[in-house]
C-alpha cells in the first residue's frame, strides 16, 4: 500500500471570476506538472502526492501589506494538522529574517527568499527561490503533451526565438511564430494586451520579457 503525501497550495484570491479561473488552471497545470516531473520517484518510494488547495481571501490580504499575518496563517495550519508534514510557507516582505524564521516541528518547510538574501536558511526548511521551473522548461513539457493550433512567443532582443522553437515537439515546431518587443518601448504593455486579445482556444502564448 502506497503512503500518501498531503502538500497543501496556498493561493491568493483574486479580484473578478476570470481571474479566479485563471488562476485556478494555471495551479491545476502546475500540480500535473510536478506529478509528472517525479512520477517514476515517487513509485520507487511507493509515495502519493496530495495536493491540497488552499485560499486566503482578499480581506485577509488587504490587511497584511507585508504578508506576515499570512505567513503565521500557514505556520498555524500546519501545527494543528498532524497529517501534513511539509508545505510552501510564503516570503514576508523584505523581511528574510522572520521568512527564514523556522515556526514548527520536524516538518519540511518550503519557502521563496530573495537572490539578494544571504541569511542562512534552518534546517528542514528549503529556499525554492533558484529552483523554480522556468519559462522554457514549462513550455517543452506543456508542448510534449499537447498539439497547438499556433504557438505565439513574444520576447525582448536578448531572448531568441530559436530557443524556444528547438524544444518544441515536432507538430508544434511548425505553429511557431515570434515578435520582437523593443525592451525600450513604452508601449509594450499595450502590445501584450493585444496579443493576449489574439489567443484562441488551443493556442498557446509564450512571453518571456525583462
Amino acid at each position: 500500500m502506497r503512503t500518501r503525501i498531503t502538500f497543501p497550495i496556498w493561493r491568493l484570491e483574486n479580484t473578478d471570476n476570470k481571474s479566479e479561473i485563471k488562476s485556478l488552471k494555471a495551479s491545476n497545470l502546475l500540480i500535473k506538472f510536478y506529478e509528472t516531473k517525479y512520477e517514476k520517484e515517487l513509485k520507487k518510494l511507493n509515495l502519493i502526492l496530495n495536493f491540497e488547495k488552499k485560499v486566503y481571501t482578499l480581506q485577509e490580504q488587504n490587511k497584511d501589506p507585508d504578508f506576515r499575518k499570512f505567513h503565521d496563517k500557514i505556520y498555524q495550519y500546519l501545527n494543528n494538522n498532524d497529517n501534513i508534514f511539509c508545505s510552501y510557507v510564503n516570503r514576508v516582505y523584505s523581511n528574510p529574517e522572520e521568512t527564514f524564521s523556522y515556526k514548527t516541528k520536524d516538518k519540511i518547510i518550503f519557502t521563496h527568499g530573495d537572490f539578494s538574501w544571504t541569511e542562512k536558511i534552518p534546517n528542514f526548511m528549503y529556499d525554492c527561490c533558484p529552483l523554480e521551473p522556468n519559462n522554457m522548461e514549462i513550455v517543452k513539457w506543456y508542448s510534449d503533451r499537447k498539439n497547438f493550433n499556433n504557438i505565439h512567443f513574444l520576447h525582448h532582443e536578448h531572448s531568441p526565438p530559436e530557443k524556444y522553437k528547438s524544444i518544441l515537439s515536432k507538430k508544434n515546431k511548425i505553429k511557431f511564430s515570434s515578435s520582437l518587443i523593443d525592451s525600450h518601448d513604452d508601449n509594450w504593455k499595450n502590445i501584450i494586451k493585444k496579443n493576449i486579445k489574439k489567443v484562441k482556444d488551443d493556442d498557446l502564448l509564450i512571453i518571456n520579457l525583462h
